[in-house]
């Protein structure tokens, strides 16, 4: 591993959980009130439905803990269950449009806090933050298209060899 990018590690490290800190604080402010887990849920069930066993799957939680979560989403009017077509016993739980509408106006304004603290930079470094933004997705984001991180990423034990 070279010191180069063991330097933007540590940096990583020092900058990713505060841009975090400020957006979920920010989050937990606004009028929905979302907490980071609420959060990442709605935008997961932006893309899809899912079973709650899926979800605690993907959110690495107890199927307990997303099952008492869910009930609170739903209680707040964001999610709703239905029944699997397929399989009766399954339980899907979908976005309803009030989550939608949640999970967009908080969008937009966590966007627009994003834009007003890079609103100090030049305009140059704000580039240079999007350039450095764009090869940091390139390199975590897990897509199988053409050329995404599993392309550029080797195995990292292959390396030491």
């Amino acid at each position: 591993m070279s010191p180069s990018a063991l330097s933007a590690a540590r940096k990583f490290w020092e900058v990713f959980p505060a841009v975090m800190r400020t957006i979920f604080a920010e989050a937990r402010r606004g009028k929905d009130n979302l907490t980071p887990q609420h959060f990442r849920i709605l935008h997961v069930l932006s893309a899809q439905e899912c079973s709650v066993s899926q979800l605690a799957q993907h959110q690495d939680v107890s199927l307990p803990t997303m099952s008492e979560t869910v009930q609170t989403l739903v209680e707040r009017g964001w999610l709703e269950r239905a029944n699997s077509e397929a399989d009766r016993r399954v339980m899907h739980i979908g976005l309803t449009r009030k989550g939608q509408h949640v999970l967009a106006s908080e969008h937009r304004r966590l966007m627009g806090l994003m834009a007003d603290r890079l609103s100090c930079l030049t305009p140059a470094e704000v580039v240079q933050v999007e350039k450095g933004l764009t090869l940091l997705l390139d390199v975590f984001d897990v897509p199988t298209k053409e050329g995404s991180a599993k392309k550029k990423v080797a195995n990292p034990a292959s390396r030491e060899s």
